[in-house]
Order: structure tokens, then sequence, then C-alpha cells
């Protein structure tokens, strides 16, 4: 089975956003070439995945420090 880390990141304007990669098949590494942008915005923290009836979902919360915040669902066909 696969298996994905998922993150959120401020570096410059070409990997600004939420962003994700496969990782190694003994999970100690990222597979370099799966670096995926997800969305654009940096905005977004704790995201949750799981897979249900061929769907991926994504939870995550908008970032606001300890104040409350909307949270996000997205879905996709794909978990990158």
């Amino acid at each position: 089975s696969r298996a994905f880390v998922y993150w959120r990141t401020r570096v410059n304007s070409h990997h600004t956003g939420f962003r994700a990669m496969e990782l190694t098949d003994d999970c100690t590494n990222v597979r370099r070439e799966s670096d995926h942008q997800l969305f654009q915005t940096a905005n977004r923290e704790a995201p949750a995945v799981f897979h249900a009836r061929g769907q991926y979902y994504l939870w995550a919360s908008g970032t606001a420090g300890w104040s409350p915040t909307t949270t996000h669902l997205y879905t996709a066909d794909s978990p990158l």
C-alpha cells in the first residue's frame, strides 16, 4: 500500500501552498518526483486524509492561532 505526507509551506512563490508527497516503501523518506501542490493557499493546517468509496477526502482547518476557524473538506480521485 502507498503512504503520503501532507503539509503547508511558505518557502517562496514557487513552493507556497498546501503540498503532498508519496513516501518510500519503508516510510523513511519521500519520493521527490511526487511533490505536488494541492492548492495555493498556505492557510490550512492539521490535515486528515482518508479514502472511502473510491474518493480521497482531505479535511483541514484554517489558521488563526487558538481562535476557532472554518474546517475545509476537499475530495479527489487521487491522493496527490
